[in-house]
């Protein structure tokens, strides 16, 4: 039996091609270019739709975390 302290968590929401774009400030023909190039963060494909989920998201902006400007970005 399961408490009202013990709620399973929500998963979180996959988001838009759009809310990626704005997240991340470049336009969405910036963020189709890169799936095309193979660059970016992962995506998943549902269908003709394009989703991306937030910690993948998170994981592609970490990734560009840099301490000099010399440091190559992963792209």
């Amino acid at each position: 039996m399961r408490t009202p302290d013990q709620t399973p968590s929500q998963p979180r929401r996959l988001m838009l091609e759009a809310e990626v774009a704005e997240m991340l400030a470049i336009k969405t023909s910036t963020l189709r270019r890169w799936r095309w190039e193979g660059k970016g963060p992962k995506f998943r494909k549902i269908g003709e739709a394009v989703r991306y989920h937030p910690d993948d998201v998170e994981e592609y902006v970490e990734a560009g975390t840099r301490t000099s400007t010399s440091q190559k970005h992963l792209g």
